[in-house]
């Protein structure tokens, strides 16, 4: 069965909070769909790099402020297949975050919000072949408050680790295929409670879909893949009032770029995002590059219907 992963797509959505919270940060759900299911255990390893430009100007002195954010988030990932419907897939983040501004430099680092999702597939339609035509995945995620986090409502919450608080969210993906084509559409819509100090993430909604082919070459097959993502990110939240200074919200549509490269029990993805529009912080937040990568072993699972 292990030549039909590369026929395979799963869901992998995968939700991080990066960005500043000086002169305005926003809180962004990242979607980054394939990944091996369903005849497949898998642990693995993902890291992600992020760039924002932020600038604002003083409503006193009339000067503008910039500062530029970079964001590394590593992770190890395990998926445990439950049966050949039901997945759980358990993430333990690590953060690194810079701020840099006006020459003085501020890191924020140290283990994240752990996460674990749940799936469930209620449509799966294969070919003869073993090869999947069409199949629904339906999820919910849960990430539990163990980071480090800001110590007030009002300081540079988005730099830490740790929100502090509960998120859980809802997400859903269809994918589709013919032959070497295929394709996927993908949504998710993310809910943070409010931390003890009053502070509450803004609700955030995405939805995302790329096209695909495949290609094999001796031993090992290739699927690059083009598509998009368009995210809403509503206000933050402090003791349950949104302010009217609060900038950590917005939209942005982004096209994305990848590959995925499996051979023997390796999966391999690399992926890469750039905005196309954005109105993030009132402009005052611009969003640059993201590239991912991450590396999976997979792990074979005879399982029951």
């Amino acid at each position: 069965m292990l030549k039909y992963v590369a026929l395979t797509i799963g869901v992998y959505l995968h939700f991080t909070a990066a960005a500043c919270d000086v002169c305005g940060g926003v809180s962004t759900s990242g979607m980054n769909g394939f990944t091996p299911t369903n005849d497949f255990h898998f642990i693995g390893f993902r890291s992600s790099y992020r760039r924002y430009f932020s600038h604002d100007e003083s409503l006193l002195t009339g000067v503008a402020t910039n500062s530029t954010e970079y964001f590394l988030i590593s992770e190890l990932v395990g998926k445990f297949q439950l049966s050949n419907r039901w997945q759980i897939i358990g993430t333990l983040p690590y953060s690194y975050a810079i701020q840099i501004e006006s020459g003085s430099k501020t890191i924020q680092s140290g283990i994240g919000d752990i996460g674990l999702q749940s799936f469930y597939t209620p449509v799966i339609q294969k070919d003869t072949n073993g090869i999947i035509n069409q199949q629904l995945n339906i999820g919910f995620g849960i990430k539990s408050p163990t980071g480090r986090y800001a110590e007030s409502a009002h300081t540079m919450s988005n730099m830490y680790p740790g929100t502090g608080a509960f998120n859980f969210t809802l997400f859903a993906n269809y994918i589709f295929q013919s032959g070497k084509n295929g394709g996927q559409i993908e949504a998710s819509n993310s809910y943070s409670l409010q931390n003890k100090y009053g502070y509450q993430y803004g609700n955030s909604f995405s939805i995302g879909g790329t096209l695909f082919r495949m290609f094999k070459f001796s031993k090992t097959t290739f699927r690059p893949y083009v598509g998009f993502q368009a995210s809403l990110i509503l206000k933050d939240r402090i003791n349950g009032y949104t302010t009217s200074d609060s900038k950590n919200n917005g939209e942005i549509v982004s096209g994305k770029l990848g590959l995925n490269i499996i051979r023997a029990n390796w999966f391999l993805s690399l992926y890469g995002q750039l905005p196309i529009y954005q109105n993030l912080g009132n402009g005052s937040v611009q969003q640059k590059e993201l590239v991912s990568i991450s590396i999976n072993y997979l792990i074979s699972k005879k399982l029951k219907k």
